[in-house]
């Protein structure tokens, strides 16, 4: 992957405002150890899905998916098809209209 866009001023802009929104809403280190609010609760059986860091701390973004569905003349693209109503499509829902916002 190219880092800070290459060459292009505003290549190298887009990817320094999807960094910066990333690492305040995405990459937001675990405080403490014991977990966390009732945002991270899964609705279907109250387990915690975000309780889990990786190695840097960090809590995954978990998205539910529903389906798969091909794109393109020749098939080129595949496009996961998401469930509305889980933490992390609202989630990802606000970090986009965040990047679109700046």
């Amino acid at each position: 992957s190219q880092s800070g866009g290459g060459g292009d001023p505003v290549a190298r802009e887009l990817h320094r405002i999807v960094t910066d929104v990333l690492n305040e809403m995405i990459n937001v280190p675990i405080k403490g150890s014991g977990g966390g609010g009732d945002d991270d609760e899964d609705e279907d059986d109250g387990t915690d899905l975000r309780s889990a860091p990786n190695s840097y701390g960090l809590r995954p973004l978990l998205l539910k998916f529903t389906g798969l569905e091909i794109d393109g003349e020749t098939n080129e693209a595949l496009h996961a098809v998401g469930a509305p109503g889980c933490d992390g499509a609202a989630t990802l829902s606000k970090v986009v209209d965040e990047i679109a916002r700046r």
